[in-house]
């Protein structure tokens, strides 16, 4: 603890009492957290802690994430995205989401033993919940960065990435895409940025039932937004064939990383929806 040499006796205890309230309030939460989410049925591979159960998402900025979409005039609810778990979606610990803990997963089995191999970085669009710090403590160098507000250092825009021409070992592109107008621009940057054989993650709102990517014509306000795309910065919602081909075109190649890829037991063990899928690109070499 810093204290300064010009304080008065007052500014001192009031620092002081500041200071132990915070540490008291940091305390009560972690002991509230033991007893709600406490256990071992479930284990986050972001952050290593064990739980009984993850945060729900109805608990998450008051649930306005958990809302249905109106897709060609049909109500379709949340449970029918490809990769959501929405009563055991944040870790109590570090705040991971279900997509997270699954990108964690690969990269521990995969991904980080390729990065350090090639000696290059891995890209990262606005890291979900502790997985910068996680990924920040791993072999490598790494690149967060933000799309469009520039939170970090480095940070490159998707639809522009010229400056890192072959120069990335591998990318997370986790739920970025639908909110650009011209994915496929994007998607092209992804391809030049990455060199020959490296990889990457794309993760995007998947609704199952979709047979083509669901978006709508004309000018839309934000409340238009949230009813047809879940978000209100959202420009689409896509289906499994729609992200598939999008790849596709940019020269990658794919594959859809699920349940059958992970197994039984880690899919329990994560808390993960028997659909979640990753989805590994590749640049041939």
């Amino acid at each position: 603890m810093v204290v300064r040499s010009d304080w008065t006796l007052r500014a001192l205890l009031t620092h002081l009492f500041l200071r132990a309230r915070r540490v008291a309030r940091t305390r009560l939460e972690k002991l509230r957290l033991s007893l709600v989410y406490g256990g071992n049925k479930y284990q986050c591979s972001v952050c290593g802690s064990s739980a009984r159960g993850f945060v729900s998402l109805r608990r998450i900025a008051r649930g306005t994430l958990v809302r249905p979409v109106v897709v060609l005039g049909e109500t379709i609810g949340p449970e029918n995205y490809e990769f959501l778990n929405i009563e055991n979606f944040a870790c109590p610990t570090c705040g991971a989401p279900d997509k997270a803990r699954l990108m964690a997963e690969f990269m521990q089995a995969e991904g980080l033993g390729r990065l350090q191999e090639s000696g290059l970085p891995l890209l990262h669009f606005d890291p979900e919940q502790g997985m910068a710090d996680y990924l920040a403590d791993s072999p490598g160098m790494y690149l967060p960065t933000s799309w469009p507000e520039q939170r970090f250092e480095n940070s490159f825009d998707i639809t522009d990435l010229s400056a890192l021409e072959e120069k990335i070992g591998g990318f997370i592109c986790s739920h970025i895409l639908e909110h650009v107008e011209e994915d496929s621009a994007a998607v092209a940057q992804l391809y030049k940025a990455l060199v020959p054989g490296g990889f990457g993650i794309v993760l995007v709102p998947i609704i199952r039932s979709l047979q083509r990517n669901w978006e709508v014509e004309g000018q839309l306000s934000e409340g238009d937004r949230w009813r047809f795309f879940g978000q209100g910065d959202h420009v689409r919602i896509y289906s499994r064939t729609g992200l598939r081909n999008l790849l596709l075109s940019a020269g990658f190649t794919v594959r859809e990383l699920g349940l059958e890829h992970f197994g039984r037991e880690i899919f329990d063990r994560l808390a993960l929806t028997d659909t979640s899928t990753l989805y590994v690109v590749e640049k041939p070499e």
